[in-house]
């Protein structure tokens, strides 16, 4: 049975942080988005990607500075946090209808920086890898955590 752990809130790290310390972002998983062969996914099921130890992204077109800017300043050591969905029934793997968000946070450490590098699933964009040790425990969700609307990846304050 996977353990359950209490993140801090972001206005509990808020308190603590310097320009030093550990900065927290919110990722979006989404592993219903097919790429443009409708094969592959730059984020798989759960257990999946956490294995991969990746998380993938890419600028989005017309906020391609900002967000690039916001990958640049991210840093070994960062914490993501994630809402797992699934796109298959556990048991059977038969689709789902819709993806199911999971009732659990998952926690990761950035061990390398954000870069581009060569990958399958789309290759008409330049697609970031961000290198994750992620945690195999599962952590209670959070209301305090968000994602900006259609934005993957958010810095938490």
């Amino acid at each position: 049975m996977s353990q359950v752990i209490r993140l801090q809130t972001p206005s509990q790290v808020s308190r603590l942080q310097t320009p030093e310390t550990t900065r927290i972002w919110k990722v979006m998983h989404h592993p219903e988005w097919l790429s443009h062969t409708g094969s592959v996914s730059a984020h798989p099921e759960e257990d999946e990607l956490i294995r991969s130890g990746e998380y993938w992204t890419f600028p989005r077109p017309h906020f391609t500075n900002a967000d690039t800017e916001q990958l640049r300043s991210m840093n070994v050591g960062d914490v993501f946090v994630m809402q797992p969905k699934r796109t298959t029934r556990k048991g059977s793997g038969l689709p789902l209808k819709t993806p199911a968000p999971q009732n659990y946070l998952r926690k990761g450490t950035i061990t390398q920086q954000p870069k581009i590098a060569p990958q399958s699933f789309d290759t008409r964009k330049d697609w970031y890898v961000i290198k994750i040790e992620w945690d195999e425990r599962m952590y209670p969700l959070n209301p305090e955590y968000r994602n900006k609307p259609h934005q993957s990846i958010t810095e938490q304050h």
